[in-house]
This record gives structure tokens, C-alpha cells and sequence, in this order.
């Protein structure tokens, strides 16, 4: 979906971005790749090449592969059948059914804003408020591996950024409508949901949802929002160690692959690579991406059903405009600082990272063994 902003409401100094503006170009024309460059689709047909070359893993030959796939992948399109035989290969043990809605308890509140600008606060009061159950960013990577719907979100974003044709063509074909029925299956046990999911599929879900309540959650000082993001985000992105591990565990492999590679390039409007997201962002990139998602949810929602709320405010705005009353407990602050985020941080650590640290000691005793076993016969 591209939304074209009125003149009067495009920041003037607005600067150019460095990452790829993904924007869905019309279906059948053979020189345009959904706003990924030739560049990608050469690295992708190098890809192919070299992979077609080599099939016996004891030549020399085989190593080049592995240098070239390494060397490629950053800069493959997410549209290529590379990365659809490797999602195979990390595919989950386990595939949990798509959620089903209780009709008791529909989808009541989508909150639309940036990471950084107290999601997770803002879960936790919905919650206090009475709203179950309130669906946040770290959902899509926390639930356990045989619940999880990580899948489901790359899928999606697929689908609206990188859509293809549906007969495993890999031709590409015009923009697809994203449904209710499609968010229902991950989002079905909900009454609310914010961050990651909220904002990077915003139009979206306030189509799918017409009698959901919709709040744009802000922060006032953009400066400080850029820190946080840059301390935070930024910095997962830029995680050489999470990149590795990504490798070695199938869960690990998902939480970066839904986040680092769709939906956090998604919404910063940047595919790159690595290290290009955090170039955006400190160059002042993500402050005009952030001011033009707030003109368009703006002119996507009525004044009657949107709240512009900064997580300052506190109780008073968000109670008066959900009609509730106002709690006798201060507001929540989960991630004053960058406190709850190193909390969280440190949990995927303990989850992931350990486990992907195992895998690796298996994989040297493995070849370990295979060079003994060689040397020797």
C-alpha cells in the first residue's frame, strides 16, 4: 500500500535515505523488482549459479559456495527462492494452528506507534485496564518454540512487501490484500495490540478492524526517541553474536529473521543489508519515516476513533477516551531507561545463545571426527 502525503505535510528537511524505499511497483512490468535494485537480483542469480555448480560437498568448489552464500545473502531479495529453501531448512518441529477468535472478546484497540514510545507501558495498562490479551512485539519471539508464530508475521510481511505469485513461480504479481482471516490466525486470542505488529502493518489492521479504537503512541522529544532506538534496536540489529547464533538454533533463526531481515527494515523503509538500518536511523532517516506514519494513520483514521496519546500522559487521556476509570496505581513504566529492554535482552541470551553455543560444540566435534575419520582411512 503506498500513501502519498500532501505537500503541506512532508517535513522540509527531510533527508535522503540510504536503505530502499519499499514500495510495490505494478505487476508486469519486467524491469522493476519490487523496489530492490538489479544489483540484489544479480547477487541472487550468482547465487543460484554457484549453488548449481556444486553438489558434492568434498570439493573445493563446495567451499567457494559457502563463501559466495555468506557473502550474498545480505543484499539477496527476500523475494528470492534462496531464502524460501532456507526458511525450509530452519523450519520449526512443530506448526501450531492458527488462533481462533472468542466472539466475547473481539479486537477492541490497535496501537499504532514506533517502537520507543512506551509499547510495552502501554501493554501493561490496556492489561490493568482490563484488556486480554494485550499482543507486543516480544509475543512474535517469546512464545515456546511449539507456539511459535514468527512463521506466520514473515508471511505476512511477504506478502505486503515482497508478494509473489502463488504457484511457486516466483513471478511477481500485484499488491495482495492482507485480511481479517490473516491477522485472525495470529492475532485471534487478543483484544488489543501495539508495537511491532501494530505499527509495521498499521493500514492494514485498521482496515481489518473498522470498530477497534485505534491510538497513535508518541514520544515527545524525537532525539531521545532516536537514542533509544539507536540503544537498543539498533543495536540488536548490529549484533554480530545474534547474527551467528541466528545460524545455529531454529528459534534464534526466526526471532532475527522476522525482525532483523522483514519487519524492522519494513518500517524504517530500508533493505540494505547489514548496518544499513542503523545508518538510516542515526543519519535522522527514521524521524521523517516516523512523521509520515503519523500523517498517514491521521488521514487513515476518524478523530472519533483515533487518540494521539505520549506516554507522559499518562492514565487521564487513555481511561476518558476508552471510558474507564482511572486506576488507583501510578502509571506502568516497563522500559524506563533501557532497564526492561536489558532484562529482555538478557533472556533471549539464556534462551538462544546458550543453546546455539551447544550446537556449535557439537558441530566441531562432528568435524572434528569427520578430518580424524579421513586422515586415517
Amino acid at each position: 500500500m503506498a500513501i502519498a502525503l500532501p505537500d503541506s505535510h512532508k517535513p522540509k528537511d527531510r533527508p535522503e535515505p540510504r536503505g530502499v524505499v519499499i514500495t510495490p511497483e505494478p505487476a508486469g512490468d519486467p524491469e522493476t523488482h519490487h523496489g530492490l535494485n538489479d544489483k540484489t537480483q544479480a547477487a541472487s542469480d550468482s547465487l543460484v549459479t554457484s549453488l548449481s555448480k556444486s553438489s558434492n560437498p568434498t570439493t573445493p568448489s563446495f567451499l567457494s559456495t559457502l563463501h559466495t552464500l555468506f557473502t550474498t545473502l545480505p543484499s539477496l531479495p527476500l523475494s528470492s527462492p534462496i531464502w524460501t529453501l532456507i526458511e525450509h531448512l530452519y523450519r520449526l518441529p512443530n506448526h501450531p494452528p492458527p488462533r481462533t477468535r472468542d466472539p466475547s472478546r473481539p479486537m477492541q484497540i490497535i496501537c499504532v506507534g514506533f517502537p520507543r514510545t512506551g509499547t510495552e507501558s502501554l501493554a501493561q495498562a490496556l492489561t490493568h485496564l482490563g484488556y486480554s490479551h494485550v499482543y507486543h512485539g516480544w509475543d512474535v519471539v517469546y512464545d515456546p518454540s511449539d507456539l511459535c508464530y514468527s512463521p506466520g508475521w514473515v508471511k505476512l510481511a511477504r506478502k505486503k512487501f515482497y508478494p509473489v505469485a502463488d504457484n511457486h513461480s516466483f513471478q511477481f504479481q500485484s499488491q495482495p490484500t492482507i485480511t481479517r482471516a490473516d491477522f485472525e490466525g495470529l492475532l485471534g486470542h487478543c483484544q488489543a495490540v501495539t508495537d511491532a505488529p501494530a505499527s509495521v502493518f498499521a493500514a492494514e489492521l485498521i482496515a481489518a478492524y473498522p470498530e477497534a479504537k485505534v491510538v497513535l503512541n508518541m514520544r515527545r522529544d524525537e532525539e531521545k526517541w532516536q537514542e533509544s532506538l539507536v540503544k537498543t534496536i539498533i543495536k540488536a540489529n548490529e549484533s554480530w553474536g545474534f547474527w551467528v547464533a541466528s545460524w545455529l538454533d531454529r528459534e534464534c533463526f526466526w526471532a532475527w529473521h522476522v525482525y532483523e531481515r522483514f519487519l524492522w527494515p519494513a518500517l524504517f523503509r530500508c533493505v540494505g543489508g547489514y548496518g544499513e538500518l542503523g545508518s538510516v536511523v542515526r543519519e535522522g532517516g527514521g524521524r521523517w519515516v516516523w512523521r509520515e506514519h503519523c500523517n498517514m494513520i491521521r488521514g487513515l483514521v476518524p478523530p472519533s476513533r483515533l487518540l494521539e496519546w505520549y506516554i507522559e500522559d499518562g492514565w487521564e487521556p487513555l481511561c476518558k477516551f476508552f471510558d474507564k476509570e482511572i486506576p488507583d496505581i501510578p502509571f506502568p513504566h516497563a522500559n524506563e531507561a533501557v532497564g526492561g529492554w536489558k532484562a529482555r535482552e538478557e533472556q533471549c541470551n539464556k534462551r538462544w545463545v546458550e543453546r546455539a553455543f551447544v550446537n556449535l560444540i557439537l558441530i566441531f566435534v562432528v568435524l572434528v571426527f569427520l578430518i580424524i575419520a579421513w586422515w586415517w582411512f
